[in-house]
């Protein structure tokens, strides 16, 4: 059955009709494939469905006799990783699943996991494999952070499979992953005011002036600073509206990473203004648009690539006239940790901050804990100054 694209959904979808039964005709269409390998993926286990007992489909597929003792439940599909993946994917659509979180599983899978277990069933890996392939990445000195984090996906395919085609089996059950406290703490990387103020006097160029500028006063992610287009930005409530991010995978729109992502910023006048001055040189332009994207090319956004280029550019000018150099490896994301740290030294809290750059208290107390400023030496020195009117106590 041939695989079609959806305009409207930005999606693949198959479709086909066939007979049961009876004699009675119906038709089936799968929707929602974000990419023609994984529509193709699964066209082709649906063909084998329809033309052939289910079961009988697997046995051939992954060369079990007759007489093999297999539980129907998990002979209902084929076990590749691949085909699961792309289940799965489906499955957690359902859920409102953001695509650059199925991107980032997709890219792991596809980098490291099915080219090491050769895409084979997940019933045939072993437990001693996972643990050769763990050692291979340790080899190829991933952080532990990052190790775990590949185990993890793994982990979570063959829960996957054992909840929908009851397996059984889990080889990753009995391996053990690096511990996280042997894990080296990677610093974030963060500027402060005056830090910043150097930087963006090198920025001569008014879109990125604009562009580093909204960076550092919003915390956006880069995906939502790539997605903004100029009606999100009301001039005369100066408000900002979040609502799309671009992914990664094909720079396209794509849904936020969560809820708590979809908000708005009320903006200071500062920011008001190099909004402003840039739209007025952006709207003389003939077919301006303003569905175009702010810091994009028309209709097409603008790439993390070059947003890195030129941030390293003006990072570069600003250290030859600093006696002490911009800290190394600040990426566009490091603005927004830039953005929290001053945040919670200003006092504010996680459920403050947490409504500002989108994110739940609980996550931003996890991921910027160390941002948090301790109050445990005022408490000491609460007590020490009860203490000393305690013991100074005079009898009258």
């Amino acid at each position: 059955m041939p695989v079609y694209y959806d305009k409207k959904r930005k999606s693949y979808f198959i479709s086909t009709s066939y007979t049961v039964s009876h004699g009675t005709y119906k038709k089936k269409t799968v929707r929602g494939f974000q990419s023609k390998k994984d529509a193709e993926a699964y066209d082709e286990l649906l063909k084998a469905k329809l033309q052939k007992n289910t079961s009988t489909v697997l046995m051939e597929l992954l060369g079990i006799n007759n007489g093999t003792n297999t539980s129907i439940q998990a002979i209902g599909k084929e076990l590749k990783i691949s085909n699961l993946l792309a289940e799965w994917y489906i499955e957690s659509k359902k859920s409102n699943l953001a695509y650059s979180t199925y991107y980032n599983r997709k890219k792991v899978f596809e980098k490291s996991i099915i080219p090491f277990f050769n895409d084979k069933d997940i019933r045939k890996i072993k437990a001693a494999e996972i643990t050769e392939w763990l050692d291979q990445l340790a080899s190829e000195k991933l952080s532990i952070t990052t190790i775990r984090e590949y185990f993890s996906k793994l982990s979570q395919l063959y829960s996957y499979a054992n909840r929908v085609y009851e397996i059984n089996y889990d080889p990753t059950k009995s391996v053990k992953p690096p511990k996280l406290r042997d894990a080296k703490i990677k610093e974030k990387v963060i500027w402060n005011w005056e830090q910043f103020q150097s930087f963006i006097h090198e920025v001569d160029d008014s879109k990125y002036f604009t562009l580093f500028w909204l960076l550092w006063q919003t915390g956006l992610r880069i995906g939502e600073l790539r997605g903004l287009k100029w009606y999100d930005f009301k001039r005369r409530t100066k408000e900002l509206f979040i609502e799309r991010q671009i992914t990664d995978a094909n720079s396209s729109e794509g849904e936020l990473k969560s809820r708590n992502s979809y908000r708005t910023y009320y903006l200071d006048d500062y920011t008001v203004k190099y909004l402003n001055d840039f739209y007025e040189s952006e709207a003389g332009r003939e077919n301006f648009s303003m569905d175009e994207y702010i810091f994009g090319n028309c209709y097409t956004p603008i790439g993390r690539g070059e947003i890195e280029k030129h941030l390293d550019l003006y990072i570069s000018r600003a250290n030859k006239k600093r006696q002490r150099k911009l800290p190394a490896k600040f990426t566009p994301h490091c603005f927004r940790h830039s953005l929290v740290s001053i945040l919670f030294a200003q006092g504010y809290t996680e459920i403050d901050i947490g409504k500002l750059i989108g994110d739940n208290p609980l996550t931003v107390r996890k991921t910027y804990a160390h941002f948090i400023p301790s109050t445990r030496q005022e408490m000491v020195n609460y007590y020490h100054e009860m203490n000393e009117k305690i013991m100074n106590f005079e009898q009258k």
